[in-house]
């Protein structure tokens, strides 16, 4: 199903459950798509500079500017995205990701893309261990900017 079709079903206006949205990162080197993700975060920090003329009391005007988009991606740790997948002081150097939010196999609208961050570039990973818990990881950092659902189908030909 194209977006544009996916705008006419009761999907497109419906809220979305996290269980019913998969992460994927794709390794723009490699091509090659994961997902052991458990938690995305988008931020687009949208640049903002209030104006206050010489002679003015108050700033009058806001001059907007870039947008700086940033995301968190959080997962359940494996050997395998260790060693394979994750940033590493060997493998840093260039790579970057497409972080795609798209909807479940078994949900309307199934495989459409909601958000896409193109071009991150994580500058942190961390493992997390809790005695009872899961092991996680974590990967953040800029990207080079961020598409809607719509917008990433027009330019990919999802539509």
């Amino acid at each position: 199903m194209g977006y544009a079709a996916f705008k006419t079903t009761d999907a497109y206006v419906s809220k979305h459950s996290g269980a019913g949205i998969r992460i994927y990162l794709v390794d723009i080197g490699t091509k090659k798509e994961w997902r052991a993700h458990t938690n995305v975060n988008f931020e687009d920090a949208i640049e903002q500079v209030p104006i206050r003329e010489a002679g003015e009391k108050n700033p009058t005007q806001l001059v907007q500017g870039a947008i700086e988009p940033n995301v968190s991606v959080d997962g359940i740790f494996s050997p395998e995205i260790n060693d394979g997948e994750l940033p590493n002081r060997e493998n840093f150097i260039g790579k970057q990701f497409h972080v795609l939010q798209v909807i479940s196999d078994d949900r309307p609208g199934a495989a459409t893309v909601l958000n896409a961050l193109i071009g991150f570039g994580p500058n942190r990973v961390s493992i997390s261990q809790a005695n009872a818990g899961t092991v996680s990881f974590a990967m953040s950092g800029p990207g080079l900017y961020r598409m809607t659902g719509e917008q990433y189908a027009l330019e990919y030909g999802q539509n």
